[in-house]
C-alpha cells in the first residue's frame, strides 16, 4: 500500500457505475497505485454524496474524490496530471507536447462533451423540468454518446498505433474505456466507431482495465 511521509494511504471515493470514478481507476491501476475504495452511493437515502461529511470534501457534491499526499482532489483531469506529475511511469500522458495538448483534447470530447450529458443529474433534471421520462432517457444518451464517437472515430482513425497514443494505453483509454461500457450498457450500435471498439477490446485484455471494471468494484450491485 501506497503510504506518503504524512502516513496517509490513498483513498478514493468513488461509485461503482461512475464513468468518472471508473477512469480514475484505470489511471491508478495503469500507474500501479494501490489504493483504498470509499464507497459513495449516489441513489440510496436520497445519495451519500449529498451528506455532510462528503460535502466537506467535495462541495459540488460529485465523485470520484482523491486524497493523497494531503491532496484532495474532484475533478479527474487533475487527477490524471497529478498522477502523472508524483509518478513519472508508465506514462499517461504523451511526452511531445503537441501529442500531449492533443491527447487532452480527445479526453475533453467524452469529459465535456459526452458524460456531463448523460449522467445521473442531468437526466433527473431533465425529468423534473422537462417532463422527459425514464423511458426517453437511453435515446437522450445514446444521442449524445454517438454525437462524441463521430468525433473521436475521425480523429482516432488518422492514426495507426495499437492505442490512441502508442503502444501502451494512457490518458485517453481511461476515458474512452468507461464511455464505452456506457455505450454498451444503453445498446448503442458501435458498428460506425471501429477504431474505437478496437482500443477497447484491446484494453480490456489488460488487468488494469479488468480490475477497473464496475463490476469488480466493492459496491458493485
Amino acid at each position: 500500500m501506497y503510504n506518503d511521509g504524512f502516513g496517509m494511504k490513498v483513498k478514493l471515493y468513488s461509485y461503482w457505475r461512475s464513468s468518472s470514478s471508473y477512469r480514475v481507476r484505470c489511471a491508478l491501476n495503469l500507474k500501479g497505485i494501490e489504493y483504498d475504495i470509499f464507497p459513495v452511493h449516489l441513489v440510496k437515502d436520497g445519495g451519500e454524496h449529498r451528506t455532510e461529511n462528503f460535502q466537506s470534501l467535495n462541495p459540488k457534491m460529485e465523485v470520484p474524490v482523491l486524497e493523497m499526499d494531503g491532496l484532495i482532489l474532484t475533478q479527474s483531469m487533475a487527477m490524471m496530471d497529478f498522477l502523472e506529475s508524483r509518478y513519472e511511469d508508465p506514462k499517461l500522458f504523451p511526452e511531445s507536447p503537441t501529442l500531449r495538448a492533443k491527447a487532452i483534447e480527445l479526453c475533453e470530447i467524452i469529459n465535456s462533451g459526452i458524460q456531463p450529458l448523460q449522467n445521473l443529474g442531468t437526466l433527473k433534471t431533465l425529468e423534473a423540468f422537462y417532463q422527459i421520462d425514464r423511458g426517453q432517457w437511453p435515446d437522450w444518451i445514446r444521442h449524445w454518446i454517438s454525437l462524441g464517437f463521430k468525433a473521436l472515430e475521425v480523429q482516432l482513425a488518422k492514426r495507426t498505433d495499437p492505442f490512441s497514443f502508442g503502444k501502451r494505453p494512457g490518458v485517453l483509454e481511461c476515458y474512452l474505456v468507461p464511455q464505452v461500457y456506457n455505450a454498451n450498457r444503453y445498446e448503442l450500435d458501435m458498428s460506425p466507431f471501429p477504431r474505437i471498439q478496437k482500443i477497447y477490446d484491446r484494453c480490456m485484455q489488460l488487468e488494469p482495465f479488468q480490475l477497473a471494471a464496475p463490476e469488480a468494484q466493492p459496491d458493485a450491485e
